[in-house]
Parts: structure tokens; sequence; C-alpha cells
């Protein structure tokens, strides 16, 4: 009897792209040797502020990750997308502890980053059905942030936004909520504990109408705090919401999803974005 040796096909990968709104991700997958390709993509068209199809930063960035979360939402980004952005967060929460993570942080970065003592904050707040705990956690723990601005002997505001989409609540007026700026924390607190938790959410939407629609003082530094749990989607493109924060001067902190845009929008705009998972112990 011979004895015949048979030398199994070498496994290569190919990059299958597969698009999403405004993102084209490479998913490798196996094939029997074949050349590995592989595109980049340049951020979105259009910087206009004005309503167009589709969600999400518009085109990939170098060295996206291929991790697609269950609902096909993008759902990450590689290292090199923000320039070790993920590093830079880890190192800096190192010591905290949860659940005074976030708001901490948050409150620790706007004092040291302000260039004036003047400074109008707002809560961006998801106000969809999953959000309940998380604007808790806010309520629970805002002290800990305000306390820090009134160590740094800040002149702050603090206002809420809350957002939400579903079928008729434009006409009820439940899909956009502004509770004017205020120095009183206790009417914050009460405000967010009197919050209705429904629906989904437009959160490229919510920022661009906060951003024309709340009062702020005269010449005071603007910052919005982005609180979600849920990757954005809405009418206007990611590129046309982060050029209307840019324009208007607005700091965007993120307290929310581990994704291209929510972490672009906070670098590029001087802000901080921390994962949702610190606002609650898990």
């Amino acid at each position: 009897m011979k004895t015949v040796k048979v030398d199994p096909p070498s496994l290569e990968t190919s990059a299958v792209l597969v698009s999403y709104p405004d993102t084209t991700v490479e998913l490798q997958t196996p094939e029997l040797s074949s050349p590995v390709r592989s595109e980049e993509g340049t951020y979105g068209k259009g910087l206009q502020a004005k309503p167009v199809g589709g969600s999400g930063i518009g085109g990939a960035g170098r060295e996206l990750s291929s991790r697609i979360s269950g609902n096909g939402r993008l759902g990450g980004v590689g290292r090199g997308f923000l320039d070790g952005t993920d590093d830079e967060s880890s190192a800096a929460l190192e010591g905290l502890t949860l659940p005074d993570l976030a708001l901490t942080k948050v409150g620790k970065h706007i004092v040291a980053n302000r260039s004036t003592d003047l400074v109008d904050i707002v809560f961006v707040v998801d106000g969809s059905g999953s959000m309940k705990n998380d604007i808790d956690a806010v309520r629970e723990h805002l002290n800990n942030m305000t306390d820090l601005f009134d160590s740094a002997g800040m002149d702050f505001t603090i206002g809420v936004v809350a957002f939400r989409a579903g079928t008729g609540y434009g006409l009820l007026g439940l899909d956009f909520e502004v509770i004017p700026q205020t120095r009183s924390i206790s009417q914050v607190k009460k405000v967010l504990s009197q919050l209705k938790f429904r629906g989904d959410e437009n959160g490229l939407d919510a920022l661009i109408r906060a951003a024309d629609e709340v009062k702020f003082r005269r010449a005071a530094e603007v910052h919005f705090i982005f609180v979600t749990d849920e990757y954005v989607s809405g009418a206007y493109s990611s590129m046309d919401v982060v050029m209307k924060m840019k324009t208007s001067r607005i700091k965007v902190d993120v307290i929310g999803r581990d994704e291209p845009f929510q972490k672009f929008v906070a670098k590029s705009t001087g802000g901080l974005w921390l994962p949702i998972s610190s606002l609650t112990i898990q």
C-alpha cells in the first residue's frame, strides 16, 4: 500500500466590502489562495448643515475594525482612527470608581480645559425607553461634577435637552424637550427625575436642534454632554453635525457608544468620550 501525502490548501484572507450608511467596513473572510484587497475611504461630503439621507461618518477612516453589533451597525473603531483616544481615556480613568467615573471625569476635563470661568452646560440626553437607569445615574451623581465647578470658582449654568423619536411624538412635542439653563442643581435633578422614557431616538438631529434652539449666555463657553446608549441616527449626516458643533463653538463631551461618530465629534470639538457603561455599576 502506498502512502500519499496530501497538503491542505493554504488559506488566505480577502477583504469583503460591506456597506453601512456612510461607512464601508472590510470584513475578513477566508478564501483559497486569494490575495488580500483593501481600500481606504475619506471623510464625508457636503459639509453644509442640511438634511441628508443616512447616518454615520461619511466614509471609513483608516483601520476601522470589523466588529459589528447585533443590529448590523458599526460598533467600534480600530486604533489609529482617533490617534489613540481609547488608550488616553483608559489611562485618564485610572483611579476613578464606578459609578462616579463618567461625571467626575467630564467635570475634570471641563475645568482643566476651559478658556473662561463663564460656562454653559447642556445635557443632551437620549429619552428612549432603555435610558432610565443611565439618566437616574446622572441625576444621582450630578454633584460629583458640579462640586468641581464650584471649587474652581466657575460661573456655570446647566440645562437639559431630551430627545426621542416615534410616531406622533413630534405632534405631541415629545420628540424634543428643552429645559432652559439654570444655576439650580436641585432644579436640574428634579427635571431629570421627571423625564419620561419612551420610543426611539435620533441623536444627530437632536444635536443640530440643540445648537439652534438652546439659549446661551453671551461670551459663555458652551459644552454639550451627549448621553445615549444607542448608535446615532437621524436626517442629518454625521459630518453635518460635526461642522455645526465646530462653527457654533460647542464642545461635545460624549457618554455613549463605542462608534466612530461619537468618538470623533468629541475629539474634534475638544470634548471627551466615555463609554455609557461608566455611568452605572455593571
